[in-house]
């Protein structure tokens, strides 16, 4: 084998292993691996990784927007999105009737986190005003804790954390996520590795982990 035909084998290897070039091909197999409420969503560039017999997913709304969840075969545990409002179909689907009904539930104008287990169901999102709201009820929709407060972050915006990404090397930003005083985003490096990177709230490189399938 030549060292052209070598090099050209090593490339597709690791494009085939980090979803860069072969990204449709990529799709189509990580769509597979989808709960069907997400499947119905239309989602596009997803990924998934598995993690502990759970599932690790990644995709981008019709909409614009991307979304990050957790899910244990067909059973969708967590999901949040990277500030867009997440689809009234998904919402409908995993928050219970009673919940959606209570006045304060309608004072979120955009809800950004669902979290479910045996217990409880956490729910998270923004008011009209900014301000963030977080409920915790039970499995029947019985609201065991109520925070509303001023969102108080440290951390770059959104917008500002995908701008130094891309100054520092980084291409194809997905799902960013805001922390107290970081973010954490999905893309490739300037390797071409696919990988989780956190900034810290100056937009420095705090960590890089790579995302294998």
């Amino acid at each position: 084998m030549t060292r052209t035909m070598t090099a050209t084998l090593a490339a597709a290897l690791l494009a085939a292993s980090f979803g860069a070039p072969l990204l449709a091909q990529s799709d189509r197999a990580a769509d597979a691996d989808l709960p069907q409420i997400l499947r119905d969503l239309g989602l596009t560039d997803t990924r998934t990784r598995p993690d502990d017999g759970e599932t690790d997913i990644v995709g981008r709304l019709p909409g614009g927007g991307w979304i990050k969840a957790e899910a244990r075969g067909d059973r969708l545990f967590e999901v949040k999105s990277d500030g867009a409002a997440l689809p009234a179909s998904l919402v409908a689907a995993m928050i219970p009737e009673t919940v959606r009904t209570d006045p304060r539930f309608a004072d979120i104008a955009r809800l950004t986190e669902i979290e479910i287990d045996d217990r409880e169901i956490e729910i998270e999102g923004v008011t009209d005003d900014g301000m963030r709201v977080e409920m915790e009820l039970d499995r029947n929709g019985r609201m065991k804790e109520y925070k509303l407060e001023r969102d108080d972050r440290r951390s770059m915006n959104r917008d500002a954390a995908r701008a130094r990404l891309a100054e520092l090397g980084y291409t194809d930003i997905g799902f960013v996520e805001r922390g107290g005083r970081h973010v954490e985003a999905m893309a490739l490096n300037p390797n071409g590795e696919r990988v989780e990177v956190r900034l810290d709230d100056r937009g420095r490189v705090e960590r890089e982990r790579a995302w294998l399938r």
